[in-house]
């Protein structure tokens, strides 16, 4: 048996962007290895092991300076300048926000590239 706690900082939550996360940890507690938490995965699983879309991931970006956010989604963020709504590469606004933006699709991938060593 499993119980699965995380602190996500946030009172309301929805959507399927905690699903590869969990599945993720899940992994990590079956392969007895560690989830290197430099990386952060948004998004949910496909019954393929193929990484869903997930929206607002410039919102997600925002606090996560110095990691690496894996997810699948919106290419652009749109942000007012001066009366003017720009609109911004979100690659770009992840490297200005100091950010590295993975764009991977199959859980296996993330997988390799997640956990660490065994415990």
């Amino acid at each position: 048996d499993y119980f699965i706690s995380y602190d996500i900082g946030s009172k309301e939550v929805s959507g399927h962007s905690t699903g590869a996360a969990v599945a993720l940890g899940l992994l990590a507690l079956e392969a007895k290895k560690e989830y290197n938490t430099d990386y952060i995965v948004s998004g949910g699983v496909d019954e393929y092991g193929n990484l869903l879309e997930s929206g607002g991931l410039s919102i997600k970006i925002l606090p996560l300076k110095g990691k690496t956010l894996i997810a699948l989604g919106d290419e652009y963020v749109y942000e007012k300048v001066n009366d003017m709504i720009l609109a911004v590469k979100l690659e770009n606004f992840a490297q200005q926000n100091e950010v590295n933006l993975l764009r991977l699709s199959k859980i296996k991938d993330i997988q390799d590239l997640v956990l660490k060593q065994k415990l």
